[in-house]
């Protein structure tokens, strides 16, 4: 059976954001990051790879795959909270030995990727060790287990439009009664994003009223679509920090 530092899943995305994640003198081996230099010349290069501790002990090549797909769609999710236009990270090729893996088109997830079989005391120092490296590490940790975490990564990472953003405000909500927690939104700032969202991306051209009624009508100001990423993304960061007060913190 095939062990973590096995494999190699080698990354295109943004070198800078890349390097500063693979150089903190850190790492958790849920998501292990390194590269960016090239030690025959000593110097700088923009290759970059992980491997997991989801890895350990499989052999299934698919399988592989698409646990890799996964961590990099819960990644881009937790970076696309913090940055609205930030490049993707996607997968060049996956390794094993040095021997290339075939390509595999991703599948739908069947269910959350769970806790690896590792003891609590070890999960602690993971955990410990992602939050010292990102925020986005500490995110993808708790979106292997918990639902809710799961759900807003995935959605930040599909959809950054006004319906995404929506959709996202609703599940936030949702969440947010059943856990009995308060979010604190600015109330005037969501009335803002509720009007512009329903206005240009779910009425749209459907609408039964003219011009001349919109512009009579409209009482609300106009919220631009950086604006409403940066509302739905503080939302989100109220509700985490306090549905998981022991392990976010966001400034």
């Amino acid at each position: 059976m095939a062990e973590r530092a096995d494999f190699e899943v080698m990354l295109d995305g943004e070198a800078q954001d890349l390097r500063a994640l693979s150089g903190r003198g850190v790492s958790t081996e849920y998501f292990h990051i390194w590269g960016g230099v090239d030690h025959y010349l000593d110097c700088q290069n923009d290759y970059f790879s992980f491997n997991s501790i989801y890895f350990e002990g499989e052999d299934d090549e698919n399988l592989i795959w698409q646990i890799s797909y996964e961590l990099v769609s819960l990644f881009n999710g937790a970076t696309n909270l913090f940055y609205r236009d930030a490049r993707p990270l996607s997968i060049h090729r996956i390794l094993l030995n040095g021997q290339q893996l075939n390509w595999r088109e991703p599948m739908l997830p069947l269910s959350l990727l769970q806790r690896p079989a590792i003891y609590q005391y070890k999960w602690n120092e993971e955990m410990k060790k992602a939050l010292q490296v990102s925020a986005r590490f500490g995110l993808m940790i708790l979106a292997t287990e918990n639902e809710d975490v799961y759900m807003l990564l995935k959605q930040f990472e599909l959809d950054n439009s006004w319906v995404g953003y929506y959709r996202l405000m609703e599940t936030i909500d949702s969440h947010a009664r059943i856990k009995g927690i308060t979010i604190g939104e600015d109330r005037k700032e969501r009335e803002s994003f509720t009007f512009t969202a329903n206005n240009y991306s779910l009425t749209g051209f459907d609408s039964r009223h003219g011009f001349k009624d919109k512009v009579k009508s409209s009482k609300q100001p106009i919220m631009q679509v950086d604006q409403a990423h940066s509302f739905i993304s503080n939302m989100c960061k109220s509700y985490l920090q306090k549905a998981y007060p022991n392990y976010l913190r966001f400034a």
